[in-house]
């Protein structure tokens, strides 16, 4: 028997990626784009010659912006959309190294 609190979960997770793919295109081309722009500012800031994050990489450094934000959810519902977002970065990474086997 599926328990209503995963199921509900697994709902939300869902529709908040279908919701964000509509809003902003695909992860992988939103990833790659903050990869640029923050590989840009680090260059930028220590004068570095390489790209120093890559598109992959945002979604586990993503993950660390969330968990540092849990420490200071100061609500409920605040902390559920922390956790909600790092699920769907979780299951994106899953993801993009399923495709890459």
């Amino acid at each position: 028997m599926e328990d209503p609190k995963w199921k509900k979960f697994s709902k939300d997770l869902s529709d908040m990626l279908a919701e964000r793919e509509d809003q902003y295109g695909t992860a992988k081309d939103r990833f790659n784009k903050i990869a640029e722009a923050w590989s840009w500012y680090l260059k930028a800031k220590n004068k570095a010659d390489s790209d120093l994050i890559k598109g992959e990489d945002i979604p586990a450094l993503m993950m660390l912006f969330k968990i540092t934000r849990m420490t200071t959810a100061m609500s409920k519902k605040n902390l559920n959309d922390s956790l909600l977002d790092l699920a769907g970065y979780a299951s994106l990474l899953y993801e993009d190294n399923e495709d890459n086997d």
